[in-house]
């Protein structure tokens, strides 16, 4: 995939380079002290809450390789004016579907379990909740 950010193009890799960059930039920490992994668990989180910070990392860390790389004024102008003309969320689909393109990553952000179990879970949702008739002055005692 190919981005166009202030008239410069810059191809997007999303692969062991781009997901080390991530893990660098962003990885969890367990007892206060960083993993080095589990950064595209955060990033999905990021992207979930519609987190500007998180589309401009995913965009840092697939250009990592690059010679040239967009500058933080050109991805915040990028951005905003993605936001602007109401295209943030379409090009961030889009980038998305590229990234889903690699099984280490979508395993990374735990897209095959969401797959699995987000259909489980809106059928849970789905029914009436059961109205609870036991207070606790009509409970048996367990005495």
């Amino acid at each position: 995939m190919i981005l166009t950010i202030n008239g410069k193009t810059y191809p997007l890799h999303f692969g062991l380079g781009f997901f080390r960059e991530m893990n660098k930039r962003h990885s969890a920490e367990l007892n206060g002290v960083a993993t080095g992994y589990g950064a595209m668990g955060m990033f999905n989180a990021g992207r979930l809450m519609n987190d500007p910070l998180a589309f401009a990392d995913l965009i840092r860390a697939a250009t990592e390789g690059l010679p040239q790389k967009p500058s933080d004024v050109e991805l915040e102008n990028y951005l905003a004016e993605l936001i602007a003309n109401g295209t943030y969320d379409q090009t961030m689909s889009e980038v998305m579907a590229e990234v889903k393109k690699s099984p280490l990553l979508m395993k990374a952000m735990g897209e095959e379990l969401n797959q699995v179990t987000q259909p489980v879970m809106q059928a849970v949702e789905a029914q009436p909740a059961a109205e609870a008739t036991a207070s606790p002055m009509t409970m048996p005692s367990q005495f």
